[in-house]
């Protein structure tokens, strides 16, 4: 099992059940709309639209960027995934629901346009360490995460069947922190089992959880129901992965 140790923005940040307006327009009647603008009119609709106009969002350091050295074009992304994207990055945040758009071929997409190793080329950060304190000069700007929606999780591994298996799962896990629990949990276990493949991996965390979960160790029911959460949405992982082996 080959697990990717390099991983972009080692300082990206979680934020917790951040609050989104009920009233937020729908990507599908954005897009709609979106498709009957010229191309000249792309970047202004795409961040008028995306929410509310009641709300006016703080300005995108991470889309101005994009824009700057025309990363959407060099990377040679479709004008309907470009407008997605926008909609999803233009506060510098991506939340559950967002997250729940993108299929897998595009969060790889989306991943490999933010990552730190794409965007570092055009910023040249510097890093040097004076009195004693790491300064940073010229890094790339960031975008954020709200708890358990990382998108830089979902290439742990090699092996695609899995990736793409790990990314159906965690998008089917409809509270933040029970989502954030099994990406802990899986992080930790791979780290700690590298020798395992991934078989014997999930195998090995679905016997465990099985057993805790038939303990009388637990000193509260929420306590047992966290556990009985991590222990479905391991069976549901081995049920995708074996299912994506299949196709």
């Amino acid at each position: 099992m080959k697990i990717d140790n390099n991983q972009a923005y080692n300082n990206y940040s979680n934020l917790n059940n951040t609050n989104q307006s009920s009233d937020t327009k729908s990507f599908s009647s954005y897009l709609e709309e979106s498709k009957e603008e010229s191309k000249n009119n792309l970047e202004e609709k795409s961040s008028s639209m995306n929410i509310d106009n009641s709300i006016k969002k703080k300005p995108s350091f991470l889309l101005d960027f994009l824009d700057k050295h025309n990363l959407f074009e060099e990377a040679s992304i479709s004008k309907e995934d470009e407008m997605l994207f926008r909609y999803i990055i233009d506060d510098d945040i991506i939340r559950a629901n967002e997250m729940k758009m993108l299929s897998y071929e595009q969060m790889k997409t989306l991943k490999e346009l933010v990552e730190y190793k794409n965007l570092s080329k055009y910023s040249n950060p510097t890093f040097e360490v004076i009195n004693g304190k790491l300064n940073v000069e010229n890094f790339p700007p960031q975008l954020f995460f709200e708890l358990g929606t990382n998108i830089m999780d979902f290439s742990k591994t090699d092996n695609e069947d899995f990736n793409r298996a790990l990314f159906e799962t965690a998008n089917n896990i409809e509270d933040n922190m029970d989502r954030h629990r099994f990406f802990f949990t899986m992080n930790i276990t791979m780290i700690n089992n590298q020798e395992l493949d991934l078989e014997t991996l999930i195998a090995t965390l679905i016997l465990k959880y099985k057993k805790l979960a038939q303990s009388k160790a637990f000193s509260s029911e929420e306590q047992r129901q966290m556990v009985q959460n991590l222990l479905d949405n391991f069976i549901k992982l081995n049920e995708t992965f074996n299912r994506n082996k299949m196709n």
